[in-house]
């Protein structure tokens, strides 16, 4: 207890001035005066709580220092997307905005989905070095878990991308490009079950084409789960007179954290992605990626990387 005391007792004599004035009380000799003891206690306690309120942000993980900045690349970024991060869906509308329920979508129209990789050089322009192939089919709940009250109210008679998995990057102006191609054609006219062309404009007059793509939306205050999810949808007047190209844009996001308080390490990285921009174009001399125009098709769907970083950063 005395041991205790004593420590005790000495932090209140600590003196960080250490003068060599000698102050004489009850025949005893001081190196310190009592002002400049005074003046030593509040200074440490000054810097004690400085250090102990500038540290609460790191320690706590709140109200970080963000900065965010797009840049745009030379060199497109490559942004994996699949089934876990990534959904899109479409639906065709009537004139109020309402889900036309089409229980045989063959009947009036095919859709061919497929993802391409190329490449180009001094000999061959373009050449494809890969092709997968995928599918839409009815959507399901399971396909958005995260956004099960709106696919009640909205995506109940869409339908979905289904068991993809691929790479966005590149663009025509590299060497090397992957994007996925969407068409959305005629039914075939020489088969029994497809409507002709003139009760498919009658049964679709006035009828709208609804894209539904989610997007990845980053809160920087959140320091443990940065990620909001959501979904874009962009509508426009079905119109089978004239062909159209919808071009589709996704950016790579990254969230950089700076929370080491004594050591001067690189941040760490987190990688998401963001459905930046859309171009439509109604242009009928399309430069497709067989380097033709099928006639059948009335839309043409690509989906590319960004040539638009955005980097967020934040320090706690």
């Amino acid at each position: 207890m005395k041991t205790r005391l004593k420590y005790l007792f000495s932090i209140f004599q600590y003196d960080i001035f250490n003068h060599q004035f000698f102050l004489r009380i009850g025949r005893k000799n001081k190196n310190s005066t009592i002002f400049s003891m005074i003046i030593s206690h509040f200074l440490l306690i000054t810097m004690l709580l400085y250090f102990l309120f500038s540290s609460f942000n790191t320690f706590l993980h709140t109200n970080p220092q963000i900065k965010i900045q797009d840049f745009d690349v030379n060199t497109r970024s490559y942004v994996h997307l699949d089934n876990h991060n990534f959904h899109f869906a479409f639906r065709i509308e009537d004139n109020d905005g309402n889900a036309m329920q089409i229980e045989n979508i063959s009947r009036y129209f095919n859709i061919e989905v497929s993802f391409i990789s190329q490449i180009h050089n001094e000999s061959v322009p373009w050449n494809t070095t890969n092709t997968k192939s995928f599918e839409f089919q009815p959507c399901k709940g399971e396909d958005f878990p995260e956004f099960q009250d709106y696919f009640e109210t909205n995506l109940k008679h869409a339908f979905c991308l289904k068991n993809h998995s691929f790479s966005l990057g590149g663009f025509w102006d590299e060497i090397k490009m992957d994007f996925l191609y969407m068409t959305i054609n005629f039914c075939d006219q020489t088969d029994p079950n497809c409507m002709g062309r003139e009760t498919f404009a009658q049964d679709f007059k006035g009828s709208y084409l609804t894209f539904y793509i989610e997007t990845q939306n980053v809160d920087g205050t959140d320091y443990r789960s940065p990620l909001r999810k959501n979904l874009k949808y962009y509508s426009y007047l079905l119109d089978t007179n004239t062909k159209k190209n919808l071009n589709f844009y996704v950016k790579e996001v990254q969230l950089q954290t700076n929370d080491n308080l004594f050591f001067n390490q690189e941040p760490t990285i987190q990688r998401f992605f963001k459905q930046n921009q859309v171009d439509l174009d109604f242009n009928n001399n399309f430069n497709t990626p067989q380097n033709n125009v099928t006639l059948n098709a009335f839309w043409e769907i690509y989906l590319y990387s960004s040539n638009q970083i955005q980097i967020i950063e934040r320090t706690y």
